[in-house]
């Protein structure tokens, strides 16, 4: 071998335990940011992250890690990222790919304990797992995985604001609203500098709330957010009008009549778009927001909706102490409305079958669900103005068959939903949900087999 040759090999040599060595650098201050991530430090965080970006080299790994961090620490800055078509910002988290395939592959990063990627890599999952599953998917999660994650990081940084924040959401999931509010109370508690987690806790204190028919607890946590949060006005003041009006059924007063119709007033003119559109829920509130100006509206009808397009009706599964105060309330309505049914409120009479089927099925009485959602299918010629309620039905009979193994049934209603239907209110989240349904049925198809 000539000079020339080994000269050469000796420069490569001592460029790669250079680039070991930085490596090894770069690893060390990314488990310094997240150890301040942690400890709730998060303007500290963001600052070193700022730092960081500065000095990693153009096409560095460590470059697009903290770019990942940079963006988390961030999170009002990211929908001014999204593009102009929600179902492209789909595409690219990898919803057109295998879910099964991404969740396994997350699932061993957050095995590898002193993997650098560990740490966020549980932090993803759960996000996804406890929000866009519940809001988007079918609520069906490896329960005990989640679990088993929440409890560990709970044991390591027992006062870190997103620990709190996860287990706290995970306890609502579980149909367990009082340890639920209990956490996310103390995660609003626990720190100041990041508003955002003060905002997405009062979100879920909604429904802590809500779920107990704590109607004082829920307004005060909805009228914070249409106070300080800037996204989403017109849902804000739309839900606070409805807890409104349930305080109103509860103590049967009428005062709050004129602060309620107010209410409903500003919804439609507080509405938003993000990234070009409106939000599916968003377009819904000021829809029923409209109808209530015209009409007026059934409290425990207008409630109910609001628990069926947020899916906070997952969150009573198999809970009899939830489902029973919701059912008793519904039956209790539809007495009501079959003995002085008008041809205007037939619709309402049909959301109430809608939620009377989900409710049944969550305590497991699946045959009585499908008789209600079959009430809905066979009277569609019958609906006047809300043409949502057929297609909801569809996609919940496919789900119920699903549950029931009855596949080609499940299938029948499934594939009715997904193209027998179009331009009904939430059109889009229907359509995740028929997409999250037909993968798993799949599934259970391949198993049987």
């Amino acid at each position: 071998m000539d000079r020339t040759s080994i000269g050469d090999s000796q420069k490569k040599e001592i460029h790669f335990d250079s680039d070991i060595a930085e490596f090894e650098q770069n690893l060390r201050e990314a488990n310094q940011i997240f150890d301040l991530f942690y400890m709730n430090k998060f303007e500290e965080a963001y600052a070193r992250c700022d730092e960081k970006l500065s000095r990693c080299l153009p096409h560095s790994h460590m470059k697009t890690f903290i770019s990942f961090f940079y963006a988390v620490l961030t999170l009002e800055k990211i929908v001014s990222l999204l593009p102009k078509k929600i179902h492209k910002l789909l595409s690219i988290a990898g919803f057109s790919g295998d879910k099964d395939v991404a969740l396994a592959m997350i699932k061993r990063a957050t095995e590898l304990r002193k993997g650098i990627r560990c740490r966020v890599s549980v932090m993803a999952i759960q996000g996804f797992c406890l929000y866009f599953e519940q809001l988007m998917g079918l609520c069906e999660i490896d329960e005990e995985w989640i679990e088993n994650l929440v409890e560990e990081y709970r044991r390591k940084f027992p006062k870190a604001a997103f620990v709190l924040f996860f287990s706290a959401k995970f306890h609502l999931m579980n149909g367990e609203p009082d340890e639920a509010a209990k956490e996310f109370i103390e995660c609003i508690k626990i720190q100041d500098s990041w508003k955002q987690i003060h905002r997405i806790c009062s979100w879920d204190l909604v429904w802590s709330y809500a779920l107990k028919n704590d109607w004082d607890g829920a307004s005060k946590y909805a009228k914070i957010l249409r106070e300080e949060s800037p996204y989403s006005p017109a849902t804000n003041e739309y839900q606070l009008a409805v807890f409104k009006m349930m305080q109103m059924k509860r103590e049967d007063k009428s005062d709050k009549n004129a602060e309620v119709a107010e209410m409903m007033k500003n919804v439609v003119s507080l509405k938003k778009r993000y990234a070009g559109r409106t939000l599916p829920q968003e377009k819904f509130v000021c829809t029923r927001a409209t109808q209530y100006e015209n009409e007026g509206r059934i409290p425990i009808v207008a409630l109910l909706e609001l628990y069926y397009i947020w899916n906070v009706l997952s969150m009573t599964s198999n809970k009899q102490n939830l489902i029973d105060p919701l059912l008793n309330r519904v039956n209790e309505t539809l007495t009501k409305l079959g003995a002085q049914i008008r041809e205007s409120k037939f619709d309402d009479l049909l959301v109430l079958w809608l939620m009377k089927g989900v409710l049944l099925r969550n305590r497991n009485d699946n045959e009585e669900a499908l008789k209600c959602f079959h009430k809905i299918i066979d009277s569609e010629n019958k609906v006047i103005r809300d043409t949502y309620i057929v297609p909801h039905a569809a996609l919940e009979l496919g789900i119920t068959y699903m549950k029931l193994e009855r596949i080609e049934e499940a299938r029948k209603w499934l594939t009715k939903t997904k193209s027998g239907y179009e331009k009904f209110l939430n059109e889009s989240v229907v359509s995740l949900r028929v997409a999250a349904a037909l993968r798993r049925l799949k599934q259970i198809e391949c198993c049987n087999n």
